[in-house]
């Protein structure tokens, strides 16, 4: 793990794992790797993104695609449209349409939710983890 911050008393640090297990116990030192080892995207597609993909691929419109899946129009090009989240119904539906297994629509909707939910509450409270981490590495050096 090789991490970079602007101040190099932190990055000598953070990239020793026995200077971090002084600096902070082997416990507390366990879940600081954990949080400096997370990634979430700066932006996320919706899975009717993907749809819209394979669909051109295909070369299937959407009112064929409906047919195809036995759901209504509307319900397909809301969630082309990303307005309709993909339930398990839909996932199963699209696979067999589409050949991509439903878990993988079911995967790509729930990691978009998580996304959105995750800059919502960014936005709500201006979390950031990246300024704690630096003050707790302050008290420290």
């Amino acid at each position: 793990m090789n991490i970079t911050f602007f101040d190099r008393k932190f990055e000598k640090i953070v990239n020793d794992d026995r200077a971090m297990d002084r600096a902070f116990g082997k416990i507390r030192a366990g879940k600081l790797r954990l949080r400096l080892n997370q990634y979430f995207p700066q932006s996320r597609p919706h899975p009717g993104v993907t749809l819209s993909e394979k669909l051109e691929e295909m070369g299937m419109s959407s009112k064929v695609f409906a047919d195809y899946t036995g759901k209504p129009e509307r319900t397909i090009n809301a969630v082309l449209n990303g307005t309709c989240a993909i339930t398990a119904d839909l996932a199963e539906q699209f696979e067999n349409v589409t050949r991509i297994p439903a878990q993988f629509w079911l995967n790509s909707q729930r990691k978009y939710d998580n996304f959105l939910k995750r800059k919502k509450m960014n936005q709500l409270f201006s979390f950031s983890q990246e300024p704690a981490l630096v003050e707790e590495l302050e008290a420290v050096v």
